[in-house]
């Protein structure tokens, strides 16, 4: 497992993408790797939904929100 997850993370890093994390009780967003695609200062500003979906494009939202809606009914 942990040799899948540092093969993951150095495909992460190469592609420049991050993955996301959503603690729902405590409405924090964490990623690993967001400093090194948007910034420090874009990666920290990101702490609750809200901040998060603020860095989402307005056309992508319907479909983000749709989706975590699916999954949080499932």
């Amino acid at each position: 497992l942990e040799a899948s997850e540092a093969r993951l993370q150095l495909a992460l890093d190469a592609a420049r993408m991050t993955t996301w994390r959503w603690d729902i009780d405590a409405d924090v967003v964490s990623s690993n790797g967001a400093e090194g695609v948007f910034g420090a200062a874009g990666a920290a500003g990101i702490a609750s939904l809200g901040r998060f979906f603020e860095q989402v494009h307005p056309d992508d939202r319907p479909g983000l929100r749709a989706a975590l809606d699916a999954a949080l009914a499932g």
